[in-house]
């Protein structure tokens, strides 16, 4: 996971969510009111979730 504060993520935008992209890398970005997690695959996360939810299907896979 890719730690920043949010001067250098304003600083370095582009690059970073380049690396995240082409990583799949989370950014954390420190802010003074707190955190913000930005991802890259944000639907397969969903998906992920929504078969774990499928008792018969969890149970099939584990």
């Amino acid at each position: 996971m890719i730690n920043t504060n949010i001067t250098s993520f304003r600083k370095s935008i582009f690059s970073i969510l380049e690396q995240t992209i082409k990583h799949n890398e989370p950014i954390n970005i420190h802010t003074k009111d707190g955190n913000a997690i930005i991802i890259s695959d944000y639907n397969g996360l969903m998906e992920i979730l929504h078969l774990s939810s499928i008792p018969k299907l969890k149970e099939t896979i584990i």
